[in-house]
């Protein structure tokens, strides 16, 4: 047995006195995520528990495969890999005991065991997490069928039928530079496997109720008869929402709504005399915008509005994260065709190609011990279940060396360059690694945009949504604008894009001569906090401003409201209370309020000027404002 004494590992008896508790077997040190990543023992301590976050980031793969390289759980009488264990959390189905099946529905499965009982087992519908994600349930048995115990009976979007996780593809991945694009954190990948890395994902459309939207099937067709086919929209009901089943393309609607059209000033002069143009409305409808067809799997009234769930099938993107099981996590930096991807002798090209250099960066041998595990189970044609940790006095490469001559495999190959028509210098290595992917895809990460979602000081918001966010721009970025002379992107970025200018980008969408950009809101907001803090600011021309202390010739300019008392709003229902700073009445809008004192006072942003001019104390001063001295008995002495 083992302990740690003083941060050191010892042997000791198994019988030892002193010890309370034992650990079976090492494995029980982590949970069931960390459990997943094969070959422990060779991965660094902080990234194992990098690696562990992965499998709450994954994305079901549509066509997923089960891992060639899998962690055993030694302590499991069945001998079952965790890959295995887990399959039962992640929506497997196992019958409890013999019985026959009595019916199947998408909900549930009813079940007569052999000692007469019934049961239903609950199965996953589209079942929508956050992030994209979302798990459905796959019946494997139908009605009549009879089954044993522990036969699986359900599948899921994260299982195989035998009920092991398949949440990723084995990819014959190269350790390999190319060409820059292998860098870091960057992968290249072949086109047909970013084509089988498809992820089955889930958007959830709202449509929240408000005054002035309008939604029905009959009042939108009344205004835009031919916006869309008829076809289409017999696929929608009464109130203009889209019916389950019905796949949506790109373009296609998902819930029909009109708005009130915006009209100009001059629009609006106009509109005074004409009828048509004060009922004129807008299309507001919700329209699915990728191009990947999506299915209606939900759509539903909810007491805010109206929900949609769609469930679509993405291929791999540029931009896109996936990872290796034991923490290292990669971006696609590039999608290349077959014919121009790197292939080995036997023609196959290769499906990813990994910097061996990212290995040694991160302390992380167990991925390359992985290819060349993975490539023996190829071969076998069934998955290698291993402890992480070996006999002591053992290591992972003579292991690996071993396996591999006793069934005759080399880890190096030649590889290929069909765009130079030739063979690489040295051989290279080639295996198979399990890759998932990530919910963090390219399309959440990039948004070109004009116009979103702004919050109160006019400025983009940032992340990802339906309302086109903005993106950080870093201070790397910065620093490359700036290296690159371009100071008018940066002022664009500042002036133009990083706040709200909803006619900049009217005019530049319509081919209008463009508006003239004025002083960021937040500048003007500096500006009026400045006035709240008793301190005056004056243009003197050329883009200079002159600080001044704010004075009641300065507030008498506003047109100031007298307040007429200094009450705030009542606590049992915190309406505003009459007169007071909160009353509507007397402040709204844009409107100065003023409260009189029954003598001057200093600005308090002035006061250390003051005191400072009149050669007084704080204490002093103080004093002399509080009526308990006399000024002109302070000045004397």
């Amino acid at each position: 047995m083992h302990v740690v004494r003083n941060n050191r590992l010892e042997d000791i008896p198994d019988d030892d006195p002193d010890v309370d508790y034992s650990l079976t077997d090492a494995t029980r040190q982590f949970g069931s995520h960390t459990n997943m990543i094969p070959l422990q023992s060779a991965v660094q301590a902080p990234r194992l528990f990098y690696g562990g976050r992965f499998a709450n980031q994954a994305l079901a793969i549509q066509d997923g495969e089960e891992p060639l390289v899998q962690n055993l759980d030694t302590s499991d009488p069945q001998g079952r890999s965790f890959d295995e264990i887990v399959g039962e959390n992640l929506g497997a189905v196992r019958a409890k005991q013999g019985g026959r099946v009595i019916s199947v529905t998408p909900d549930s499965i009813r079940v007569q065991y052999e000692d007469g009982s019934k049961d239903d087992i609950g199965l996953y519908n589209n079942f929508v997490f956050n992030q994209k994600s979302g798990i459905s349930s796959r019946p494997l048995v139908q009605k009549g069928d009879a089954f044993t115990p522990g036969q699986v009976m359900a599948a899921s979007s994260y299982t195989n039928d035998k009920g092991v996780q398949n949440m990723g593809l084995n990819a014959r991945i190269g350790l390999v530079p190319w060409k820059g694009f292998s860098m870091d954190d960057a992968i290249p990948i072949s086109e047909s496997f970013a084509k089988r890395l498809s992820a089955i994902q889930y958007k959830t459309v709202k449509q929240d109720n408000s005054e002035n939207l309008k939604t029905g099937l009959n009042h939108y067709r009344a205004l835009f008869p031919s916006r869309f086919k008829k076809e289409l929209l017999e696929n929608f009901d009464e109130d203009g929402m889209v019916r389950p089943g019905t796949i949506l393309n790109e373009g296609d609607p998902i819930v029909l709504a009109t708005m009130p059209r915006t009209v100009s000033s001059t629009g609006a002069n106009v509109g005074k005399l004409s009828k048509a143009l004060q009922q004129s409305r807008r299309d507001a409808s919700q329209v699915w915008d990728s191009s990947s067809p999506a299915e209606v799997v939900a759509s539903k009234r909810t007491k805010n509005g109206r929900k949609v769930i769609l469930k679509y099938v993405k291929s791999t993107k540029e931009g896109d994260k996936i990872v290796l099981r034991q923490g290292a996590k990669a971006t696609v930096s590039r999608v290349i065709p077959d014919d121009q991807m790197p292939h080995t002798e036997d023609g196959e090209p290769l499906d990813a190609l990994l910097n061996p250099l990212s290995l040694l960066s991160r302390a992380n041998p167990a991925s390359q011990h992985e290819l060349r595990l993975g490539k023996i189970a190829r071969k076998l044609g069934q998955p290698l279940k291993l402890p992480s940790y070996l006999p002591k006095g053992q290591n992972w490469n003579d292991f690996i060396d071993n396996m591999e001559a006793e069934h005759g495999i080399q880890s190096k190959e030649r590889v290929f360059d069909p765009e130079t028509q030739r063979y690489l210098a040295s051989p290279v290595t080639v295996g198979y690694g399990f890759i998932n992917k990530l919910h963090h895809t390219s399309e959440g990460k990039v948004s070109s945009r004009g116009t979103g979602a702004y919050d109160s000081n006019e400025q983009p918001t940032r992340g990802s949504g339906d309302m086109a966010q903005a993106k950080r721009y870093s201070g790397l970025e910065n620093f490359a604008t700036l290296s690159s002379g371009a100071y008018a992107l940066m002022r664009e970025n500042s002036t133009v894009r990083g706040q709200k200018n909803h006619d900049f980008w009217r005019a530049l969408r319509s081919d209008k001569p463009l508006p003239k950009v004025n002083e960021p809101f937040v500048w003007h907001k500096f500006r009026a906090l400045l006035a709240g803090a008793g301190m005056n600011t004056r243009e003197t021309g050329k883009g200079k401003f002159r600080l001044s202390p704010f004075t009641d010739k300065d507030l008498d300019e506003k047109e100031p409201v007298d307040i007429e008392n200094g009450e705030l709003v009542r606590l049992q229902d915190l309406t505003p209370i009459q007169g007071g700073l909160f009353d509507k009445r007397l402040l709204n809008g844009e409107k100065w309020g003023r409260v009189k004192l029954p003598r001057p006072v200093i600005n308090p942003a002035m006061e250390e000027a003051a005191r400072t001019m009149l050669g007084l104390t704080k204490k002093e001063l103080e004093g002399v404002l509080a009526g308990q001295i006399a000024l002109q008995d302070v000045m004397k002495k």
